[in-house]
């Protein structure tokens, strides 16, 4: 069984994300394992058309907890914004050790240890593939790295070095979204989202 608690949150918006939304929490509470009977929060982190009736009796149905976030910040126009807008949301309403975040076109097949954290980490997740990441000079997107670290201060070299999924080339830590989780203590989705205002001001 699971050795400590975890709330798992996703995203939904009017449309087609509302029946993934649904089939992922279906596919967390049959074969979610360890998970399985994990709180769910879903978060609707912008503004927009209501649900539909049948999405919120499925959700009530699995126990999926659902709430509405005005956002707080004036960029909740732009496309991905909502995954940090709603993880920030859920980690104001969670009171569990560890948030699990799951995009809401995941489907679970099977138990996930993995982000059963041991002690000594603070965070999971599977490697972005390379697409996107930057293998290191002469890599076409060192040059955007290099200057989101620079304007951010952060340190370029401080990046750690991972193996790119599924492609497998060595690449600068990232991620995008997909599966990971952490500890709610770190308050790692504030941080996350500083960040991605910031970056969207540069």
């Amino acid at each position: 069984g699971v050795s400590q608690s975890a709330t798992v949150v996703f995203c939904v918006e009017a449309g087609p994300m509302e029946r993934q939304a649904a089939l992922l929490a279906e596919s967390l509470r049959r074969w979610g394992g360890r998970f399985a009977s994990s709180p769910i929060l879903a978060i609707r982190p912008r503004f927009g058309p209501p649900l539909q009736r049948a999405t919120r009796r499925a959700f009530d149905a699995l126990g999926v907890t659902y709430r509405r976030v005005r956002p707080t910040h004036g960029c909740w126009w732009y496309g991905t914004i909502n995954k940090p807008t709603a993880l920030a949301a859920a980690e104001e309403i969670a009171d569990t050790d560890l948030i699990l975040w799951f995009d809401t076109d995941t489907l679970v097949v099977e138990d996930l240890p993995e982000l059963d954290l041991p002690a000594d980490v603070d965070f999971a997740a599977r490697p972005a593939e390379s697409i996107l990441g930057t293998t290191g000079e002469g890599s076409p997107n060192d040059p955007y790295w290099r200057t989101v670290c620079e304007k951010l201060g952060l340190s370029y070299d401080a990046l750690p070095w991972i193996t790119s999924f599924p492609e497998g080339e060595r690449i600068r830590m990232y991620w995008q979204g997909g599966v990971y989780g952490y500890r709610r203590s770190t308050r790692l989705a504030q941080t996350h989202l500083g960040i991605y205002l910031r970056r969207l001001e540069m």
